[in-house]
């Protein structure tokens, strides 16, 4: 289902709906931009995550899937730009079987 929402990311159009950022960082396409924004969508799912588990009040699953497209958006994006470049991967596992 992300995988399918990632797709029809629009930075433009759901990015100002998750994060609080202003219109020059949305509309910066280079590479560093990129990496700042999945900096920022990084945090905000760390935080989203640390409500889910703790049952908070302010927890909306919604907000949740909206900020893993994005960020599966984004990241889609950046490889794209910059296919050499090794990508921060968030799982801490992914070298284990």
């Amino acid at each position: 289902m992300t995988a399918a929402s990632a797709a029809a990311y629009v930075r433009s159009r759901d990015l100002p709906r998750l994060l609080p950022l202003w219109p020059s960082e949305i509309e910066d396409r280079t590479p560093a931009g990129g990496r700042h924004l999945l900096a920022k969508l990084r945090r905000a799912l760390r935080c989203e995550r640390r409500r889910a588990r703790a049952n908070h009040w302010s927890y909306d699953l919604n907000r949740h899937l909206g900020l893993l497209s994005a960020y599966k958006g984004e990241l889609a994006s950046l490889a794209l730009e910059e296919p050499e470049a090794q990508l921060n991967c968030t799982r801490r596992d992914s070298g284990k079987s």
